[in-house]
Order: structure tokens, then C-alpha cells, then sequence
């Protein structure tokens, strides 16, 4: 079989369709049980996966996060100029920023962090927090280095 004929396992199935649900519907207007029907999958199967819809809901958004800051922060070495590493990165996160993608995901949860504030720390604990750590290890670097 080849890479594209692989079947998707179905953690990845729920969180896809979980991604779906919540955009379409928000946190609070989205059931485990809708997730479950556009999934395809049990309930039993959903809550073999994750506990609860909040934990669902930040694995979706860990996931997210993972794989669309891994190419804002790409090729961060100290073999660039630090003046022109910042201003990459700074254009790629705009970019990330910006996506349907992400904007979907900011306007879920804060249209939800008041009612939901675990969510919003579900959020910044995959996000922000994680590209503030990274941003923040190299400039010490480069501040070390004596290129800042």
C-alpha cells in the first residue's frame, strides 16, 4: 500500500471532524454526539480517544498548533543574520496568522473563553506559549552570541 492509500487512523478522523464541527458551530453549539456522526465513529469510540469535549477540543487545537508553527520557526539557526531571521519569521507568522485556518481557531476560542476559560488555556498552552518559548531561547542565543 502507498502513502496515500493508508487509511487515516481514527484519532485523526475524530479530530478532523471535531475541527469541522467546532468552526461550523463554536465550542458550546457543538455535541460529542455530532462529532461522532460526522466522524462516522461511536461514542465509545470518541471517549476511547479523549475524556471529554474540552479535551477534545485541545487535542484538536495542540495538533493545529504543532503543525503551523513548526514553519514559522523553520530554519531558525544562527547561521542567519539576526535582522533578516526576524524579519522571516515575522512574515510567517503574519501569514499564520492571518489563515482561514487560524483565524477560525482564534474566533472559536475567544468567542468561548469566557464561558469556557479552559479552553483558552488549552490555546495558549499549544500556541502562543509555545512560540513565545521558542522566540525567546533564540534571542537569548543570539543576545549571547553578541548578535543582538
Amino acid at each position: 500500500m502507498t502513502a496515500p492509500d493508508l487509511p487515516r487512523d481514527k484519532r485523526t478522523i475524530i479530530l478532523d471532524s471535531a475541527g469541522a464541527t467546532f468552526a461550523l458551530h463554536g465550542y458550546e453549539g457543538t455535541s460529542m454526539s455530532e462529532i461522532t456522526r460526522v466522524a462516522g465513529v461511536s461514542k465509545a469510540t470518541v471517549y476511547h480517544h479523549f475524556t471529554s469535549k474540552a479535551a477534545l477540543f485541545g487535542a484538536y487545537v495542540q495538533r493545529e498548533c504543532h503543525k503551523t508553527l513548526a514553519p514559522v520557526f523553520q530554519g531558525l539557526t544562527h547561521e542567519h543574520d539576526t535582522a533578516t531571521a526576524l524579519r522571516d519569521i515575522g512574515l510567517r507568522m503574519i501569514t499564520f496568522l492571518l489563515s482561514p485556518h487560524c483565524v477560525t481557531i482564534d474566533r472559536v476560542v475567544a468567542a468561548e473563553a469566557k464561558a469556557f476559560p479552559e479552553l483558552a488555556h488549552a490555546f495558549y498552552d499549544a500556541g502562543p506559549r509555545q512560540g513565545i518559548a521558542i522566540m525567546a531561547t533564540w534571542l537569548l542565543e543570539q543576545h549571547a552570541a553578541g548578535r543582538l
